[in-house]
């Protein structure tokens, strides 16, 4: 008798779970761009493709990739369903808006919908309003914008090298701000897992920093050292653990170079005492 109750209540139970799970609405994922005829902003474009994205990150049930999440989200271009809606809506929005204020968040839309040559053509147009004496806004228009915005998913690095190419040819820019843009070429390839791509940058660097003059050091001493020592210990990094096979003392000895050099010829101690006793607490 006792087993017959238990039977029972096992099937009213199955029935009520099955019952309230017909009930529960199933989220899907969306099949077609949603209307975009009343998105009149390029702020109300870019939060609408967010929800989109976002919408596409919730239903997305099942990891269907090993790569890490972070270099296949640079590796890849935003899904199609978010690349057609920002198209559409990019279509509502004036091109001769170049301002300042609106100029990164048009770029941002048209590369979220795959037109890179409007793109490009939005970044000649705005750079062409920078008057040609004033050197340092368009350095940092281009470092500190531009470059960025370039080096989004999809990465571009030649669209962003050429820019920072173009900027280390004009002698009103100095080499410490070409060597800390081709910093950040570096710190892309290495959030995309590219270490071919990082280790050529990583060159680049080291020999932009072979030629810092006096001057360039004054502008961003500390910068410019950490950022070539940074640079040869991703050059040198085998070199490294072959010389900590051999000895402790070969180990420093190689990190200590690394530093003379990326400090100017070892015009500046290396900060931390590798290799040496700390010196002793004051009292």
């Amino acid at each position: 008798m006792r087993a017959i109750r238990c039977v029972g209540w096992g099937m009213v139970l199955a029935c009520l779970v099955a019952a309230r799970a017909r009930g529960q609405a199933r989220f899907e994922e969306p099949s077609a761009p949603v209307d975009v005829s009343h998105y009149r902003t390029v702020d109300e474009c870019l939060a609408l493709t967010e929800r989109v994205a976002d919408s596409l990150r919730k239903s997305a049930a099942v990891w269907r990739d090993t790569l890490p999440l972070e270099a296949m989200d640079y590796d890849a271009g935003p899904p199609a369903l978010v690349r057609e809606t920002a198209r559409l809506c990019r279509r509502n929005l004036p091109d001769t808006t170049t301002s300042l204020d609106e100029f990164p968040l048009l770029m941002a839309l048209d590369r979220q919908a795959g037109m890179e040559e409007q793109a490009d053509t939005l970044v000649k147009r705005r750079l062409d309003l920078v008057p040609a004496s004033a050197a340092g806004e368009r350095a940092a228009l281009v470092i500190d914008t531009i470059v960025p915005l370039y080096l989004r998913a999809p990465v571009r690095f030649t669209a962003a090298e050429r820019l920072i190419d173009a900027l280390g040819s004009s002698p009103a820019v100095s080499r410490a701000t070409w060597m800390e843009a081709l910093w950040k070429l570096v710190l892309a390839a290495q959030r995309m897992g590219d270490t071919a791509r990082m280790m050529h940058y990583a060159r680049r660097v080291v020999a932009v920093g072979n030629t810092l003059t006096e001057a360039d050091r004054r502008e961003k001493d500390l910068l410019v050292t950490l950022e070539g020592y940074l640079a040869r210990a991703i050059l040198n990094d085998r070199a490294r653990l072959d010389s900590l096979r051999r000895s402790t003392a070969s180990y420093v000895a190689l990190l200590r170079a690394d530093w003379a050099g990326a400090s100017g010829a070892g015009r500046r101690a290396m900060a931390v005492p590798r290799g040496r006793p700390p010196p002793p607490r004051p009292r």
